[in-house]
């Protein structure tokens, strides 16, 4: 049965507001990357009822967000991390396909985060040409200004940002359900994730989280959790009026990637003089700039944004990410070593892993390290894969006999086959009682 048929069997009076073709858009959208997790597996197996229900409850405003699942991130910092069920994704991931289009037209150019052709390798090169502009092909004087807001995530306003949802949906969208728009970003952004969440792993691990990294350390007006698509766009928001003023009154050549900004002039005096202007725009709207991570200095030092160092002519890795990339290749090694059957069993996690840095690597001056890496990769690991490169990129393919990932589906689709089916038999146990 096709969309346009499951649609017919729906009254007239069931069509109003979200319609049931935006959900199954959203669902489609939600999966890519998602669909071996055991949440996207158990969702999909009756996904289409799912999405009749969800479409149901958001047009009669009676959905409501699920607990999150909390827990402590080391890598590459230690970070508090809150996880959104798949149907709540799949609600932000609505309102993101409705919003983002009126976004862009809204947004500067250089804001990079969570937008369509965009992103931080964008933002990096549009930086290195900034850099290469004011210094007129690195023959002239120019700083760079950088700059970062301390717990930014954590010491956003959310009745500011409830506002500034309103007046913009108000003001650029004209659609039917508008009003169901704001009454559902209402939910989520109010919805207080510390409060309903399940904690993965032991207390002891926030024990060393700075309080003002804890998600409803400044109360219950403040905060939301990072990476959460509605709170990634709220951020984009809450700045953009900050956006606005660099650009077209200051006239200073900027980019930013959430939190962290970057500006480009010939003149010092300027910079230094914008550097005051925008932490008085910071507290303005309650945020704080980080005393610690303010950098002015001539563009011949480079500056660190986006994962990788910009200098003249050249782009780096950051010494983090490389640093991150030999502990894990470390470990990985360790573990062939020291376990028998450990690199047969975990061939594509230890892929995954190396093709993610190969990828990074891949788009800056990393063919000396990327080289280094292949030389510490342990012989144990060239029984079960092998390292091809072709044009200066490199990637680690699996042999066959040893590729995980369908026995992994195949795991999750019984785990979860087992938990409906159990579902279903204390539901006919109920009805018989």
């Amino acid at each position: 049965m096709n969309t346009e048929q499951q649609l017919s069997l729906f009254s007239p009076e069931e069509m109003g507001g979200f319609s049931l073709q935006e959900v199954l858009e959203a669902y489609r959208v939600c999966l890519r990357g998602k669909s071996g997790t055991f949440e996207a597996q158990k969702f999909g197996y009756r996904y289409m009822s799912e999405c009749v229900q969800l479409w149901r409850s958001l047009n009669n405003q009676t959905y409501q967000l699920s607990l999150f699942i909390a827990f402590i991130s080391l890598y590459p910092v230690m970070r508090e991390i809150y996880g959104s069920k798949f149907v709540d994704r799949l609600v932000d991931t609505i309102i993101y396909l409705k919003l983002l289009p009126l976004l862009d037209l809204q947004f500067v150019d250089d804001n990079y985060s969570t937008r369509k052709d965009k992103g931080a390798l964008y933002g990096i090169r549009r930086v290195a040409e900034m850099i290469r502009i004011e210094s007129e092909d690195y023959t002239r004087d120019c700083y760079i200004l950088k700059d970062d807001i301390k717990s930014f995530f954590m010491s956003m306003e959310k009745q500011r940002v409830m506002d500034n949802w309103e007046a913009f949906v108000r003001e650029n969208y004209h659609e039917a359900d508008r009003e169901l728009i704001i009454a559902t970003l209402r939910k989520i952004v109010f919805f207080r994730p510390e409060l309903n969440c399940i904690r993965k792993g032991s207390p002891r691990d926030w024990d060393p989280m700075p309080p003002d990294k804890l998600l409803g350390s400044q109360g219950a007006r403040r905060g939301f959790p990072i990476g959460k698509v509605i709170s990634q766009l709220s951020a984009l928001m809450y700045l953009d009026t900050i956006d606005h003023l660099i650009t077209y009154v200051w006239k200073i050549l900027n980019g930013h990637y959430m939190d962290d900004r970057v500006m480009v002039d010939k003149s010092l005096e300027k910079l230094q003089e914008a550097k005051k202007e925008l932490d008085q725009c910071h507290v303005d709207i309650g945020l704080r700039t980080h005393p610690r991570k303010t950098y002015l200095q001539h563009y011949t030092k480079g500056v660190l944004f986006g994962g990788a160092m910009i200098m003249p002519g050249r782009t780096y890795v950051s010494n983090r990410t490389v640093g991150n990339c030999f502990r894990q290749l470390a470990r990985f090694n360790y573990l062939a070593q020291t376990e028998a059957g450990y690199a047969e069993q975990h061939a594509e996690e230890f892929a995954s892993t190396l093709n993610s840095y190969f990828g990074q690597m891949g788009h800056h001056a990393e063919w000396n390290t990327m080289h280094r890496i292949i030389r510490e990769i342990d012989s144990e690991w060239f029984k079960v894969m092998m390292v091809v490169g072709k044009r200066g990129r490199y990637k680690v393919y699996v042999h066959p006999p040893y590729r995980q990932r369908q026995m992994v589906v195949r795991k999750h689709r019984c785990r979860m086959i087992t938990l409906l089916n159990n579902e279903d038999h204390r539901r006919s146990m109920r009805l018989t009682a």
